[in-house]
């Protein structure tokens, strides 16, 4: 039972598929078909986030070719977008892993690259804010204590690892990576700037807009996108009622703001139920986004993020633009699931507790043209990013020349 919780809370699902547990002995034959294959996949089954903007990077810069690269398809819809696109993709199944050398995602190694022994590159998906992994407060509750640790460590940490390279945004954020993973060699960290921020670097990247949010801005508007994150706990990810709501697309509607609302991929289920409330209200300047959809193309024409503990945050501090940080539930945040960075240091912007300081916020920032963290934004983003805060194609070029010699092992 402990076991089962620790496997949980590394990422994986409570219980091994038969399959699976079959492939251990499936390693000489993958080793005799040969390691032909280099995989990209994202932290959902859809076309998004670090891994993403690699492989399109890579892709449009001939690297992808050398390291034979492909993107598994976790289904239908994503093999289509990116076959129709010619861009190289491949279904997932058993069969591709066979010969594969390495898997590139935004995530952590699943339960058959750990029995097929492939080599895993987690990009990740954030600088956190919170805890992540084994930084989890909770996941310390399922450490085995007394004479067993020493054996559950080495399983989990050496045999079932979560990577076997991870990326890590700077140098002053290596510890706290190493030690979310559980990496022992400083050689596994890879030091670059995140893969989706391309999206900074140059005005379109070729096949960005494959599971893109397609979103016109009318002219003269000021968009708003509020982005909060999922609670483990359980309970309210968006504190609005429906009162709120009405007031808030009353006030958009005089002051010329489109307010975008997405969901974190976690809460995709719970979005048709908040559509089918919000829909009857007919509420025009308030727009639920796909939860599953890439948000990263739109972050260009964003004006004023708000968000909550997101690591979005962190990548917006390269637009220069304000942000908000709409924190209603922070005491009970803050007790279930914790910090990793100090959390009044690291939010540069206003913390809000409630609708109405959050209304006052935003006439502020966007009606007064107050902003009294331009500066703070700077100096948060020159202590996360360090070397990577400037960002250039000779440093994604780098990280590209280091994926192909690690994948030429």
């Amino acid at each position: 039972m402990v076991l089962t919780k620790i496997l949980a809370k590394k990422g994986f699902k409570s219980k091994y598929r038969i399959l699976e547990m079959l492939a251990y002995p499936l390693r000489p034959v993958r080793a005799s078909l040969g390691k032909e294959y280099v995989l990209f996949k994202g932290a959902t089954p859809y076309f998004t986030d670090n891994s993403k903007y690699l492989f399109l990077y890579m892709l449009m810069n001939g690297f992808v070719k050398k390291i034979n690269g492909y993107w598994l398809a976790e289904n239908s819809k994503t093999y289509n977008e990116l076959h129709e696109k010619r861009m190289p993709v491949v279904y997932s199944g058993p069969k591709i892993f066979l010969k594969t050398r390495m898997v590139i995602s935004s995530t952590l190694k699943s339960r058959l690259e750990i029995a097929l022994g492939i080599s895993h590159f987690s990009l990740w998906h954030g600088i956190p804010l919170k805890t992540i992994l084994w930084l989890d407060k909770k996941a310390k509750e399922f450490y085995v204590s007394g004479v067993m640790k020493p054996v559950i460590r080495f399983l989990f940490f050496y045999v079932l690892n979560l990577a076997d390279y991870v990326l890590v945004p700077s140098e002053g954020l290596k510890n706290i990576f190493a030690k979310a993973f559980q990496i022992m060699s400083e050689e596994s960290l890879i030091i670059a700037p995140y893969p989706r921020n391309i999206v900074f670097l140059y005005d379109r990247i070729p096949g960005e807009e494959v599971n893109a949010i397609d979103l016109k801005i009318p002219s003269g508007y000021n968009t708003i996108l509020f982005v909060p994150t999922f609670r483990e706990y359980g309970g309210l990810t968006i504190p609005f009622k429906i009162e709120d709501y009405k007031r808030l697309n009353k006030f958009c509607e005089r002051e010329k703001i489109l307010f975008l609302i997405k969901l974190h991929p976690v809460d995709h289920d719970i979005f048709a139920t908040i559509i089918k409330k919000i829909r009857k209200l007919n509420l025009v300047n308030l727009v639920f986004l796909d939860p599953l959809k890439d948000i990263y193309p739109l972050l260009r024409h964003v004006d004023l993020l708000v968000t909550d503990y997101s690591s979005i945050a962190y990548d917006f501090l390269y637009t220069g633009r304000p942000m908000i940080f709409y924190t209603w539930d922070l005491h009970r945040y803050k007790s279930e699931k914790g910090f990793v960075l100090d959390f009044k240091k690291f939010t540069p912007g206003p913390k809000v507790y409630n609708f109405d300081q959050f209304i006052d916020e935003i006439k502020k920032i966007l009606i007064e043209d107050i902003d009294r963290y331009k500066n703070s934004r700077k100096i948060v983003g020159k202590i996360l990013w360090q070397e990577n805060f400037v960002l250039s194609k000779m440093k994604y070029d780098a990280l590209c020349k280091k994926i192909i010699s690690l994948a030429e092992f």
